[in-house]
């Protein structure tokens, strides 16, 4: 994203099943198989299939300031592109994320929003020994 507008643009995304306007898996909504992230300029959806299949990846955004975000106001969102993810086959069973509220993993909303400053880990993905 462009660096001037980092600290204004916001994304969200859907995800489906590309051949119907099926959005769940199991029961399971398939947002929950979706990780949105921000670090610096760069956006990233990690999509982890539940299945193998065609999906569909819908990706919106809107510029607002931290301000209007905050009042908890709707916001409309435009479509910005779309990819069809082709899964032909699972290397292994992927589980749902947590259900939580759908958008943006890790540190940088709370540092855009609030000043917050990460201290250890910039990334949204902490990897742990065992």
């Amino acid at each position: 994203m462009p660096t001037d507008m980092q600290s204004c643009l916001i994304f969200h995304y859907n995800l489906k099943f590309y051949d119907s306007d099926e959005d769940s898996y199991d029961g399971v909504s398939l947002k929950r198989f979706v990780m949105q992230s921000v670090i610096g300029n760069i956006v990233a959806f990690r999509v982890h299939a539940p299945c193998s299949g065609a999906f569909l990846l819908d990706i919106f955004a809107n510029a607002v300031t931290p301000q209007e975000y905050l009042t908890g106001e709707p916001m409309k969102f435009k479509s910005v592109c779309k990819f069809k993810i082709c899964c032909e086959e699972l290397q292994t069973v992927m589980v749902p994320l947590p259900d939580c509220a759908s958008g943006e993993w890790g540190p940088t909303k709370a540092t855009r929003l609030f000043g917050l400053i990460p201290i250890t880990h910039q990334d949204p993905l902490i990897f742990a020994g065992r």
